[in-house]
């Protein structure tokens, strides 16, 4: 006579087999600041299929009046992506700053300028840091020049230096953009053309140091 054979399975394989099998894809949470200044009301999204646009499925955020940002992927491969509007003020000034849009790989604790051309560049922290003149053991992608100890004497200086050479790439953008778009070009392709521009430049210099 067979036998029916029951196999007994414990609550915890249950689980462990549930979470193997789970539709829903782990998150975590993504987190940093854009600077310029510190850029508040920026809008940042994870760009998950990296073609620079917000989509409906990329989470997005404005950040607070210090920059910062927090969000929640559920992807492990993106870039971020900060875009500059007219809502987006840099708190250092005042001034509204727009028409810009920044970038950094996934991992980044800083969007900024640098950053942007590290990315555009596919260039390394040491690459940018020869070519623009970043201080000593300053890692444009988590280094904040807004967020460091004022009674720290060398930190300070180098928030300075950092902070002037980031107003130096994004006015040298501006410009470029500015001519481009009084020869008859519309912003977005104004500023993409600056960009290149500018992230050419350094490339060349990177290469020659």
């Amino acid at each position: 006579m067979a036998l029916n054979r029951f196999h007994v399975v414990s609550p915890i394989a249950l689980m462990a087999f549930s979470a193997c099998r789970s539709p829903y894809p782990a998150s975590t949470s993504v987190g940093g600041a854009v600077v310029n200044g510190p850029l508040n009301s920026a809008l940042v999204f994870l760009d998950y299929d990296f073609d620079g646009i917000l989509d409906a499925n990329e989470p997005n955020a404005r950040t607070n009046q210090f920059g910062e940002y927090e969000l929640t992927a559920t992807r492990g491969a993106y870039d971020l992506i900060a875009i500059a509007d007219d809502q987006t003020v840099d708190t250092s000034s005042g001034a509204t700053f727009a028409g810009i849009t920044l970038k950094a790989p996934s991992g980044a604790g800083v969007i900024s300028p640098t950053s942007t051309l590290m990315k555009e560049g596919n260039l390394t922290a040491t690459e940018v840091a020869a070519v623009l003149g970043l201080p000593d053991g300053v890692d444009p992608l988590s280094f904040n020049p807004f967020n460091v100890d004022e009674s720290d004497a060398a930190a300070v200086a180098k928030a300075l230096e950092v902070a002037k050479i980031s107003k130096q790439i994004t006015t040298a953008i501006s410009s470029f953009a500015s001519a481009t778009e009084g020869a008859g070009a519309d912003a977005a392709d104004a500023f993409n053309t600056a960009l290149n521009s500018v992230v050419d430049v350094v490339k060349t210099k990177a290469a020659k140091a």
